[in-house]
């Protein structure tokens, strides 16, 4: 009967336990403590800028069109992130009014909300602020306002780093104010910077790379440990392979049809390729499709030296990774025959290679010399001689023929003594 007890008493105060952490929990949602899944508000502002009477900025550039852009790209990003869910204010080029885009991320309970902007030199706080990145909080900011509008600012110097970088301002706009969540806006840069802010504003590997940005930030801002473990998005990247004749100072850049290219990723074994093709389209053109990442490109040709840059490929966008080689000089081997007809000291090479002439321009010699060729070939193979030409033997210098005399002396001597002794017979 104790025994029983004893299991009856410890059910019930391992049920007690159970109720207790369900009521806990019940209260601790009841409080609005929210955990992963994160809802964001991306809230790309502006919208529906083409028509008439709305000018683009630097010729091409719309505002509502690139806060879309980066919202987009940015939304993307939260997809694929197992910790964030996305909320688009809008999602296509339409303009929406603030009241609209407020009740979107209020009426959804976003934990965060982005607003992204763009400046303009006219309405610049001073003279001096006429390029670059802002960041604003409103003047009665909660502490993860604070937080969320200090990390912004570190990762967009991070990855725009060549524009000025003005800090984190405070002022109440509207959206700031009126969002029942910590907010905070960027203003990319200023779109009508046509000298240097536009350059990064119509580039669309730079534009994710500020979508890059803000996904770090917000993670940041939340306490989210990390990158999330979660599967590569993929994109395009191409170009051309050209000669580099830049330190010749010619114009052009001939193309380099059929150079190889291949692609690793940039902590990768130098012989480990993510994927390798051929240069081989039109212009000596090339493309790849590979998972989002740092790579390393290597091209090269036969005749050319091997050429090597980094390039970042980016989930849906198409970075442009062209490339030049400098030719090389091949070696040069000298000829076989040396004979240059000027002796050991004559160069083995010649500028120019000099044809003999077509006639033989020889004089020829005169017939009562040497006779047509016909006897001239008889009298070669006969040893005779016929005149200045003949082919017989070499005359005699001066002293053999001395020596020919006096050997000659010796032995008509030496008969004329025998006959005297031994009697001349006929």
């Amino acid at each position: 009967m104790d025994r029983m007890q004893c299991v009856l008493s410890g059910s019930r105060a391992r049920a007690t336990s159970l109720i207790g952490v369900l009521l806990a929990t019940l209260l601790w949602s009841a409080a609005g403590v929210a955990g992963p899944p994160y809802k964001i508000a991306i809230d790309p502002a502006y919208g529906g800028d083409r028509g008439p009477g709305k000018p683009p900025f630097c010729d091409d550039l719309y505002k509502g069109e690139i806060t879309l852009q980066v919202g987009l790209m940015l939304r993307d990003l939260m997809d694929r992130d197992p910790d964030l869910d996305p909320i688009m204010t809008r999602d296509s080029d339409v303009e929406r009014t603030l009241e609209t885009r407020l009740s979107v991320a209020n009426e959804r309970n976003a934990d965060r909300l982005l607003s992204l902007r763009l400046n303009v030199v006219g309405k610049v706080i001073s003279e001096q602020q006429k390029s670059g990145i802002l960041t604003i909080r409103r003047e009665s900011a909660s502490q993860d306002a604070l937080n969320l509008s200090n990390f912004i600012k570190e990762a967009m110097g991070e990855v725009w780093g060549e524009l000025p970088n003005h800090g984190v301002q405070a002022f109440d706009y509207r959206i700031l104010t009126e969002a029942q969540m910590p907010a905070t806006i960027t203003k990319l840069a200023f779109v009508d910077n046509c000298a240097q802010d536009a350059s990064l504003l119509r580039d669309p590997v730079r534009l994710k790379q500020a979508a890059y940005a803000h996904h770090r930030a917000v993670r940041r801002s939340l306490g989210l440990a990390g990158h999330p473990d979660v599967s590569l998005g993929w994109g395009a990247v191409g170009g051309t392979v050209t000669e580099d004749r830049s330190t010749d100072g010619e114009d052009g850049a001939p193309a380099l049809l059929g150079a190889w290219v291949g692609m690793r990723k940039k902590r990768a074994p130098v012989d480990e390729w993510a994927d390798e093709t051929t240069a081989d389209l039109p212009g000596a053109k090339w493309r790849m499709t590979l998972p989002e990442g740092d790579y390393v490109l290597v091209a090269a040709l036969e005749g050319y030296g091997t050429g090597e840059r980094e390039c970042k490929v980016l989930h849906n966008v198409e970075v442009d990774c062209s490339i030049r080689l400098l030719k090389t000089s091949p070696p040069v081997e000298p000829p076989e025959d040396l004979d240059a007809g000027g002796g050991e000291d004559a160069p083995w090479f010649l500028d120019e290679v000099v044809a003999p002439p077509a006639t033989d321009t020889r004089p020829s010699w005169p017939r009562d010399v040497m006779g047509p060729p016909s006897e001239r070939d008889e009298n070669k193979s006969s040893g005779c001689a016929t005149g200045h030409g003949a082919t017989g033997p070499p005359p005699l210098s001066p002293a053999l023929l001395l020596l020919a005399l006096l050997v000659g002396a010796l032995s008509l001597k030496g008969g004329v003594g025998s006959s005297a002794r031994g009697g001349f017979r006929p």
